[in-house]
Order: structure tokens, then sequence, then C-alpha cells
């Protein structure tokens, strides 16, 4: 039953947070933070669950929030500078 309330719980909270970031930023930016759903819920597994936790997981977040960094790296636009 801990799994069933962890995942729903994560995604009641998930969906509060996207919905709560689409009235700050525009809908390209929020939906670039979609990234985080396999990040928060490899980690609830980790910390809920007791998996172990790899140096893959290590990379795939780095890459996880490597893209993230790159996606809203703010850009000057052309022939302003």
């Amino acid at each position: 039953m801990l799994p069933v309330f962890y995942s729903t719980a994560g995604r009641v909270l998930a969906f509060l947070l996207w919905f709560q970031s689409l009235r700050t930023v525009d809908a390209g930016v929020a939906g670039t933070f979609t990234v985080l759903i396999p990040i928060s819920g490899a980690l609830l597994a980790v910390l809920a669950l007791g998996e172990t936790f790899t140096t893959a997981h290590v990379a795939a977040f780095g890459f996880a929030l490597g893209a993230i960094a790159l996606a809203t790296w703010p850009v000057e636009p052309r022939g302003s500078g």
C-alpha cells in the first residue's frame, strides 16, 4: 500500500507544481522541467523503498539537469550587442 501512496502523492504534488509554474513562466520552460519526473521517482525509490543508488543514477541525473540548464539558459537576441 505504501508504494501506491507514494506514487499518488508524487503525482498530485507534480501536477500542483506544474500548474503553479504555468502562472509564472512560459509553457515551454515549464515543460522542460518534466525531465524531473523520473528523477523524483528514482529518488523516492531510493529513499522510501531502499533501492540501490548507483553511478548510473548519478550520470542520468547529471544529464537531465544539464539538459534543463541548456534549455533554460538565457540567450541574448541576435543583433543586440
